[in-house]
């Protein structure tokens, strides 16, 4: 057989865009196909399909690609897209945002893999590529009706330009910076006398100015290089001002000048934080009401919220083409302002606003617009501290260290009656076991023998004052006293186990349940030992 490749060929064809339009571009409300037709041409020159080819297709649009793998039908064809716009579920969301790029690119390449197949002759691959940029769809409009000029010859229109795509919100936002041109002509010459531009904001334009003479206003889009399909052009008809005429002496009548329309006011408000926790006369909301009408307007407020926190702004009146204030007064009165406790929270206030004309009647009068008032929910937290308070914290350490000297007190009364009492219990045991103690006062280095004067004792400091006996119970009134005394002491812990009942043993020598050891010698006198202490201490009273 003959193994040298055949030729093949790989076309790519690729259909979008608005109907009438010649060049492909992606457009999100426009169909895109993309198919590949594989085949060789044979000796004759004839096309000749070639049946399952592996085919990929590569769509690169920004940083994102999308990866289509298919084989060819017994006609040499592969469908790799095919629908009715980019909102598609088959279409990625990042491809449909990518159309609204104003100056995009999408690349396409397509390629089929060489088929090799034993004792048969085998086809090379191929490939073929293909590019197309981005288009939106748009729609500029403005008043339908002619517009009156005022006695200065000015008007205050809004040319708004519209994406036609209002799903995806990314088409609307591409438009912010659109430059809109406009030619103003008068009635005697298809020549403009002015001409001008304005920016798109927020999907329009204001135009207020004079146009002395002038009949007529063509604006157009400037797509600087975009493709932009739809209207991209508007006019709009000016009416000259008439002089209103007034009755004279012939009794005859002139009608006055009326304007036959009129728009809602605009309204912006700051961007206010209240601390609902410390309510202060700087809280009130203040916004700007913005009349755009050539005659004065009333403007009544109200609040839509179920929970009002805000006072009704009260009724105002606005001259022509001029602004006036309002403002959202909190009803610290209230009780319902006592449950807010939101912290850096963003709030709205839901307000509606009827504009009238308190000079002329206008069909639908009063004409409502709605708004939202947006202010930040916080809380007011001190953080500061002055002097006088760091005075007053320290009065307060002297007064708590008097306390707990008082205490200390108390308590060293109530040991030592304790204590009294606690040897006339024991006097009775203690002279039965006296002989006994003897014994073993022997085995013992510094034991005190019965009958022994003082002075006979081994040299031993002896404090004139008693010791003070530290008990578990006790530790806050020594930490009272010792810091009262200027004194650090470092007091050993003490490991609670279960009471030790106090305990007498032959010798006359008592063990209290802390472990201290008693002893009354033959003239009256009591002597302790401290658990694991090697001297003895004479205990006063």
């Amino acid at each position: 057989f003959n193994n040298t490749y055949i030729n093949s060929q790989l076309k790519l064809t690729v259909s979008s865009g608005p109907d009438g339009v010649s060049d492909n571009v992606l457009e999100s409300n426009s169909p895109l196909f993309v198919s590949l037709y594989a085949y060789y041409l044979n000796n004759m020159q004839q096309e000749i399909a070639i049946e399952n080819a592996e085919l990929e297709m590569i769509m690169t649009y920004g940083s994102d690609s999308l990866t289509l793998n298919g084989q060819s039908d017994s006609n040499g064809q592969w469908v790799a897209i095919d629908v009715e716009d980019l909102h598609d579920s088959s279409i990625p969301q990042s491809l449909l945002d990518y159309s609204a790029t104003s100056d995009g690119l999408l690349s396409i390449d397509v390629s089929m893999q060489a088929i090799e197949v034993v004792d048969t002759q085998p086809y090379a691959s191929a490939t073929a590529s293909a590019s197309m940029g981005t288009a939106i769809t748009v729609d500029l409009s403005g008043p339908l009706a002619s517009v009156d000029k005022d006695a200065n010859d000015a008007i205050d229109i809004n040319i708004t330009l519209t994406a036609t795509d209002s799903v995806n919100a990314a088409h609307q936002n591409s438009l912010e910076g659109t430059t809109i041109l406009w030619d103003a002509f008068d009635g005697l010459s298809e020549n403009a006398t002015m001409s001008g531009s304005e920016t798109i904001s927020n999907g329009k334009v204001r135009i207020a100015s004079s146009f002395a003479n002038i009949s007529r206003i063509d604006f157009t889009v400037d797509s600087g290089g975009r493709h932009v399909f739809g209207t991209t052009s508007f006019s709009v008809l000016l009416n000259a001002y008439v002089v209103p005429v007034q009755e004279n002496e012939t009794n005859e009548t002139v009608t006055e000048w009326a304007p036959t329309s009129i728009q809602t006011v605009t309204i912006a408000c700051e961007s206010a934080t209240i601390l609902t926790n410390n309510q202060s006369a700087e809280d009130p909301i203040d916004c700007l009401v913005q009349n755009p009408n050539p005659f004065a307007v009333d403007v009544q407020t109200l609040i839509l919220d179920d929970v009002k926190l805000f006072n009704t702004p009260a009724k105002i009146r606005i001259e022509a083409n001029a602004s006036g204030s309002i403002s959202f007064v909190p009803k610290y009165g209230d009780r319902n302002w006592d449950r807010q406790s939101d912290v850096g929270v963003e709030k709205q206030i839901a307000i509606e606003l009827y504009t009238s004309s308190p000079d002329y009647e206008f069909p639908g009068e009063p004409i409502k617009s709605e708004h939202d008032v947006v202010w930040t929910a916080d809380f007011f937290v001190e953080v500061q501290t002055n002097p006088d308070e760091e005075e007053k914290s320290s009065s307060n350490v002297v007064v708590i260290g008097g306390i707990g000297a008082g205490v200390l007190i108390l308590a060293v009364v109530g040991l030592v009656l304790y204590r009294k009492a606690s040897a006339d219990f024991e006097d009775e045991t203690f002279y039965e076991e006296q002989d006994e103690f003897d014994e073993e006062e022997e085995e013992e280095s510094v034991e005190i023998p019965a009958g022994k004067p003082l002075d006979e004792f081994e040299d031993k400091a002896i404090s004139a004052e008693p010791e003070i006996i530290e008990r578990p119970g006790d530790s806050l009134i020594s930490e009272v006293t010792a810091s009262n005394a200027d004194t650090t002491e470092e007091e050993p812990e003490v490991e609670e186990d279960e009471p030790i009942e106090e305990t007498e043993e032959d010798d006359g020598i008592s063990i209290d349940e802390y472990g201290t050891e008693w002893y009354e010698d033959e003239v009256g006198t009591w002597w302790y030992r401290e658990e694991g202490a090697e001297d003895w201490s004479e205990y006063s009273e």
